[in-house]
């Protein structure tokens, strides 16, 4: 039995020797942020190992699916369990049907960094992300319109994930319709990106069943901000509208600019507050110091006090610029 496992031990892949490898081929070549040549890289000596998995979860050459989608759910599924990212990779499609005849996906540390990057100047030094992994598997369409696995190579060049990083994965994470809603709802709470990213941890029970991360829902909201960029006057008017035929006395008065499609001002008052106007409003009192907004508008608030001296709002506006004609064209019309 010992002289079985010295055997075995002799052909295992020592992790210390492949990342002190990887280290000299880094520094041979000029720096990390540089790929190599497959021509001249060592990755061609270095031995792969195979990942350990069940066989239920590994693709085998015949398998057949039903359509392009579960091919590529059952190859990430098995990516993640043993601790890698897939992309895809080469496609082709028939010229007649225009369906896809082939599809490959293969190793997110498949290939190398092309030539043409590596003389660029560096904005910011970034880690190497291809080593020359060969791991692929390739799907090919059937006369019966299915389709099987042809190939499958499952030997990787390069350190895998460990179980408490498989969710981490690029792959193996994205923003979901569930997350879509949680942040909309914690975004009109004025609930940031990381905050939000803490409050759904606590709610499914942990950083690895989130299923996106912190900077996953920051894209998202920029991505968020540059859709509505051109639309967030017309969409602030809609919510003024529903809620007047919601409240038939909300009333609301606003300006808008015609060449840049700006919001001047907005003027609105509820129900209630243009009753305690029409019965307080002898005297009242508006500040305009509330600037501090990304779009620089001010906001005034119009108060007063009631015959049990407390405070009542009469109205509230965004101003783009400070003049008492809009105060009183605002408050005579409403």
């Amino acid at each position: 039995m010992n002289e079985i496992q010295q055997e075995e031990d002799k052909y295992e892949p020592n992790h210390d020797q492949l990342q002190f490898e990887n280290e000299e081929r880094v520094e041979r070549q000029g720096g990390e942020n540089e790929t190599p040549n497959k021509c001249r890289s060592p990755m061609s000596v270095i031995k792969e190992w195979v990942p350990v998995c069940e066989d239920d979860l590994k693709p085998k050459e015949g398998m057949e699916f039903d359509n392009l989608e579960e091919c590529e759910k059952f190859y990430k599924k098995y990516a993640h369990q043993v601790g890698f990212s897939v992309r895809k990779s080469s496609s082709k499609k028939d010229k007649k049907t225009g369906l896809l005849k082939y599809k490959t996906c293969v190793c997110a540390k498949e290939g190398f960094r092309e030539a043409k990057y590596a003389g660029k100047q560096k904005v910011r030094n970034v880690k190497l992300s291809r080593e020359g992994c060969e791991a692929l598997v390739g799907f090919k369409r059937t006369p019966e319109g299915k389709y099987v696995v042809y190939k499958f190579h499952e030997g990787h060049t390069h350190l895998l994930a460990t179980p408490r990083k498989c969710h981490m994965l690029k792959s193996n994470r994205g923003i979901t319709n569930v997350h879509r809603c949680l942040y909309k709802a914690f975004a009109r709470a004025n609930v940031g990106a990381s905050r939000a990213h803490r409050y759904i941890k606590e709610q499914v029970g942990g950083y690895q069943n989130v299923g996106c991360s912190k900077q996953d829902l920051k894209n998202f909201q920029r991505d968020l901000s540059l859709h509505i960029k051109d639309y967030d006057v017309d969409m602030f008017i809609e919510n003024f509208k529903r809620k007047q035929k919601i409240d038939p006395s909300f009333y609301f008065a606003y300006e808008i600019n015609k060449a840049t499609r700006q919001l001047r001002h907005v003027f609105w008052a509820d129900g209630i507050s243009r009753k305690n106007y029409a019965l307080y409003g002898d005297v009242l009192s508006f500040d305009t110091t509330y600037d501090t907004n990304r779009y620089k508008m001010i906001f005034a608030s119009f108060t007063g006090l009631d015959n049990h001296r407390l405070y009542i709002t009469f109205g509230a506006a965004f101003l783009g610029m400070r003049k008492l004609n809009f105060f009183r064209g605002y408050l005579k019309s409403s």
